[in-house]
């Protein structure tokens, strides 16, 4: 076996040498197959623009038996991807253990033969520029079981795109967002106004609603007196339920909602820990999500959950009864279920 590795490695080192001035071959002479892997990223090419183009050929001997040894990889190309001619760009082989950069416009990255693991060959073109893009093969050399010798091929073409037009494929998708945005502003205003239609409550004892991720919030104007479940109630005529703040984000989207209206006192979420052994949650979901509590909250005195003029900005613990005061409560409605 060795003997014949010997043998190969020399015709090899002459295929090499003869493909600096000469073709080597075309692809309708080759069998392509796909236990090799080649991928080229990005797979398309903007001359001027693009900082690095990568391509990268692997192949795992185990996963195809009848190969019983690797000996090298090697990628090649060609600037005619119609009818394309090769030539050798880049190599790695056994003997040598490391990998060759046959083009001057290669960069190595990595090259190893593994006859028990993953063989690989990973070239770089830095700020390719036109003559670059084409087809690309990768082959691996190797031996059967007899010890002649065999040959795996797989190909990838490298494109290119026109900055012009690619500029011009970028303005056609942001108007295209635009025109998306522009829908469903009109389908959220509709829905806000069949809501308003349904239930006259909404107009006479809350605020407009503020839309964020398909919910809307409904803020109640001052009022004098407040208990949780008839707020709750209220909230559910309408589709929805105090507001629950499942994440930051939204904590930070109600707070700053809210901060306008200066309330004299509070504005309650749905939040709470009534039987749940001091364990806040948010009732409708059912989540345990990590809330913005002001610093020494909650106190486990009682069982609602606020903004408080006193937690300046953050949460705190609330009683679920509370009157004599000007008060506030928030709906959350989710507009997908009309």
């Amino acid at each position: 076996m060795k003997i014949l590795k010997c043998v190969w490695y020399l015709s090899f080192q002459m295929l090499l040498t003869k493909s600096n001035s000469d073709p080597l071959f075309t692809e309708n002479e080759k069998l392509l197959d796909t236990n090799l892997t080649f991928k080229i990223d990005p797979p398309s090419l903007i001359p001027g623009v693009q900082v690095e183009v990568n391509l990268l050929c692997t192949f795992r001997r185990y996963e195809f038996p009848d190969m019983a040894s690797v000996f090298s990889m090697i990628i090649a190309h060609s600037s005619n991807p119609t009818l394309p001619v090769y030539n050798y760009i880049a190599s790695v082989n056994q003997v040598e253990g490391h990998a060759h950069n046959i083009s001057h416009d290669v960069r190595i990255i990595s090259g190893s033969v593994d006859n028990n693991g993953e063989s690989s060959l990973h070239v770089r073109f830095n700020y390719p520029e036109i003559n670059l893009t084409g087809a690309y093969m990768c082959e691996v050399y190797g031996f059967d079981q007899i010890g002649k010798p065999m040959t795996k091929y797989n190909s990838q073409i490298l494109f290119t795109n026109n900055i012009t037009d690619v500029y011009s494929l970028v303005r056609q998708h942001q108007h295209l967002v635009s025109s998306l945005q522009a829908c469903i502003q009109n389908q959220t205003e509709l829905v806000i106004t069949l809501l308003s239609i349904r239930f006259p409550v909404l107009l006479s004892n809350f605020y407009p609603p503020v839309i964020n991720n398909g919910h809307a919030y409904y803020l109640t104007k001052n009022l004098t007196y407040f208990e949780y479940f008839a707020a709750q109630r209220v909230c559910e005529e309408f589709g929805g339920y105090l507001v629950e703040l499942d994440d930051h984000s939204e904590f930070i989207f109600v707070r700053d909602f809210i901060s306008p209206f200066h309330f004299s006192e509070a504005i309650w979420t749905g939040a709470t820990d009534r039987g749940h052994n001091n364990t806040w949650l948010n009732p409708h979901s059912s989540t345990i999500p990590t809330f913005d509590w002001a610093p020494g909250e909650p106190k486990q005195t009682s069982h609602c959950q606020c903004f408080h003029k006193i937690y300046i900005g953050l949460l705190g613990e609330c009683f679920c009864t509370a009157h004599n005061y000007n008060f506030a409560y928030l709906c959350e409605v989710p507009l997908h279920i009309y």
